[in-house]
């Protein structure tokens, strides 16, 4: 996930927006909304023009292990690097996971567990070698189960950081997108995708089970 850093929310969320329409994980964040729960679940940050901010890679790198970019037109400091100010996301997207590449770390964008591959670059769900049809708010939920394992989310942090940020749904709706999405895997496998409880939503470890047993019978 991308944490977006700027003092302009506004601004910060359109960024976050941008990442979110090509199907990348990313939160928007003024500097004082940081917090080490925060950072600490990133795999990348993005500080938006950290001249003007005033905020530092050497305070950020204290706050996270994550690569920590940088927007401006001028040089900075401390960076993992620097993209120039009106960089846009898809060419921010590739220069981050061409560094990340370098550095023999995996692209932003993979989202892959217990055989499941929700990654950008397929444009599709798979389950094995089945696909599995899920709408563009379901794949960005399963997208952040995934990210968040073993870790229970809450549906309020569902909405915060796998809905676009200009809808702002009832919590009701998470519960409903993930029904249909356990539906959906149970059809497929026999089992339903995520356990639930009082703290939240994860996946459920059994569905390998069950992909090794009733979706072997079925591909």
């Amino acid at each position: 996930m991308i944490i977006i850093i700027g003092s302009d929310k506004e601004l910060a969320l359109t960024h976050a927006d941008m990442f979110y329409y090509m199907g990348v994980l990313a939160s928007a964040y003024t500097p004082t909304e940081l917090t080490l729960s925060v950072t600490a679940r990133a795999d990348a940050l993005l500080v938006l023009d950290p001249v003007t901010e005033g905020v530092t890679a050497e305070r950020l790198s204290e706050m996270t292990l994550a690569d920590i970019y940088a927007l401006s037109d001028e040089d900075c400091c401390g960076y993992a690097l620097t993209l120039p100010k009106e960089s846009y996301a898809p060419g921010i997207l590739k220069a981050m996971n061409e560094h990340r590449r370098s550095l023999g770390k995996q692209p932003l964008g993979i989202y892959r567990l217990f055989g499941i591959d929700a990654s950008v670059n397929l444009g599709l769900t798979r389950l094995g070698e089945c696909v599995i049809d899920l709408t563009r708010t379901e794949t960005m939920i399963l997208r952040y189960l995934i990210h968040s394992y073993p870790r229970q989310v809450s549906a309020e942090e569902i909405l915060a950081h796998a809905f676009k940020s200009t809808r702002t749904p009832e919590q009701t709706s998470v519960r409903t997108h993930i029904s249909i999405i356990n539906r959906k895997f149970r059809v497929l496998t026999g089992s339903p995708l995520t356990r639930g409880g009082i703290s939240g939503y994860s996946i459920d470890e059994k569905i390998c089970e069950a992909r090794e047993g009733e979706l072997a019978l079925k591909a």
